[in-house]
């Protein structure tokens, strides 16, 4: 099934229509009711949003292979992986030690111990991070510590770079809104 169509919206790189499409379409689709669908779901905002549209020429969203349909057990899995990566950046961006402590639990947990799942993890949480402000450095960098990402090199390990790129673009914007003062303005513009 289409990206586009799973979301019900044409084709576009405007990152608030994705999501204000996902969550039009998230108020249908429930992980407890519909898992299948809730996984198609969050598979295409997740690619619309990543803009794989823009390196593949399909906008399908794709499985770990299209030969082997996903079982409910894999479904299940990844569902929980999803909600792990949505309560620890949660916890994470509220209180750092506390997110922190909770993402050494999640990565100590039988379900990451699965290589895949792990990566799967590894990769929504740099781009849930991404997304949502209130990232600071010192979080990206207790993550990264943890997640064995080597983000002080030229090429970084364990994300790419253009996750790298869109962390500290939300770095910057969460330091900009915070350094504003009460009038909207801010800190040295008249």
């Amino acid at each position: 099934m289409a990206i586009w169509s799973v979301l019900g919206i044409e084709a576009t790189q405007d990152i608030s229509a994705i999501k204000r499409a996902y969550a039009r379409q998230l108020k249908n689709t429930r992980p407890d009711q519909d898992p299948e669908a809730y996984q198609r779901l969050r598979e295409a905002f997740e690619s619309a949003r990543r803009g794989d549209y823009v390196w593949n020429t399909s906008d399908a969203v794709t499985y770990s292979s299209p030969l082997v349909p996903m079982t409910d057990d894999a479904l299940i899995r990844r569902t929980q992986v999803h909600h792990l990566v949505s309560d620890t950046v949660s916890l994470l961006l509220e209180n750092e030690q506390a997110g922190v402590a909770l993402l050494k639990v999640c990565l100590s947990e039988e379900l990451l111990q699965n290589l895949q799942l792990r990566e799967m993890f590894s990769q929504q949480l740099a781009w849930d991070l991404a997304e949502r402000e209130g990232l600071t450095r010192p979080v990206l960098v207790n993550v990264a510590a943890l997640m064995g990402w080597e983000i002080d090199h030229y090429q970084p390990v364990g994300i790419s770079l253009c996750q790298l790129d869109a962390l500290h673009q939300q770095i910057e914007n969460t330091a900009g809104s915070r350094c504003r003062d009460d009038s909207g303005t801010r800190w040295g513009e008249d």
